[in-house]
């Protein structure tokens, strides 16, 4: 369980790191310091890359430990009393944290689609390039008919 445990601390810290990121996009945001927004994004996805290696290590340790399915609530609440308070510890950061990244984003995406809408950009665009799962951006049909 220390393996566990130790995993566990370095993934918190990871997504720790990633609140704060989170807060300093949307200050640069409210900015527009479009220069400093573009390194804060390229930081973000690199974050985003090492929490998604952090994501594949945890899903290979809990496996290799039996855990596999388990949430870390029901594994804390499976573990002896000395682990018990250190696991639930860990998972009330990593679910504080998760649930501030996706109030940050959230504040971070709507800002930025207003700023483009004051750009006369149609920010219906954004994050769903292809219209599939909202209206259509363009007319359907083919303009590549065959001709009879």
């Amino acid at each position: 369980m220390e393996e566990i445990i130790d995993f566990l601390l370095e993934y918190t810290e990871a997504l720790e790191a990633m609140e704060q990121k989170q807060v300093e996009k949307l200050g640069l945001l409210m900015t527009r310091e479009l220069d400093k927004v573009e390194q804060t994004i390229m930081m973000q996805q690199a974050m985003d890359k090492k929490l998604e290696n952090l994501e594949h290590r945890r899903q290979e340790l809990f496996t290799a430990h039996g855990l596999d399915g388990r949430t870390l609530k029901q594994i804390a609440d499976e573990a002896k009393d000395s682990e018990r308070k250190e696991l639930l510890e860990l998972y009330r950061r990593i679910d504080g944290s998760i649930g501030n990244i996706q109030y940050y984003n959230k504040k971070a995406e709507v800002l930025a689609k207003s700023e483009l809408e004051r750009m006369g950009i149609d920010s219906r665009m954004v994050g769903n390039p292809t219209g599939i799962y909202g209206r259509p951006t363009v007319q359907k049909g083919s303009k590549l008919e065959k001709k009879a």
